[in-house]
């Protein structure tokens, strides 16, 4: 990191920029010239370094995005809604009475019970969050 502070940042600090992408446009070939700079004790540079040992050790991206959210618990009532942020969510009547684990994300909702999950429908409200809804560790 202190390489690449006084190798980029030192080499810009008296620029403005006004944009991200004119930030990067700048930092672009700074960091192509740091990566293949030769190292001071090893032999080779961060490139050929990492075309030789890291390169192979890297795995495929995940197929969807990671997905930010929030757990909360909730229990069951007896007309078989979990009240989520003043929301009513339903979910199979077996698990009446019981503590489920909500997940709040801001794209899908899922119901898990006992290790299978279903897909719940969309939450009504265009601006509110949607929900996962799940059975509870215990």
């Amino acid at each position: 990191m202190q390489i690449s502070q006084r190798q980029i940042l030192a080499a810009l600090r008296d620029q403005c920029f006004f944009g991200i992408g004119e930030l990067n446009e700048a930092i672009a070939p700074l960091i192509a010239k740091l990566n293949d700079k030769p190292f001071q004790k090893l032999e080779g540079s961060r490139n050929s370094w990492f075309e030789a040992y890291e390169k192979a050790q890297l795995l495929p991206l995940p197929s969807s995005p990671y997905e930010l959210s929030t757990w909360l618990e909730a229990k069951v009532n007896i007309d078989y809604h979990v009240v989520v942020d003043n929301h009513y969510y339903s979910v199979p009547y077996t698990l009446i009475h019981q503590q489920l684990d909500v997940r709040l994300t801001d794209q899908n909702r899922r119901t898990v019970q006992s290790g299978q999950t279903s897909r719940c429908p969309r939450s009504q409200s265009p601006a509110g969050p949607v929900y996962h809804v799940g059975r509870a560790s215990s």
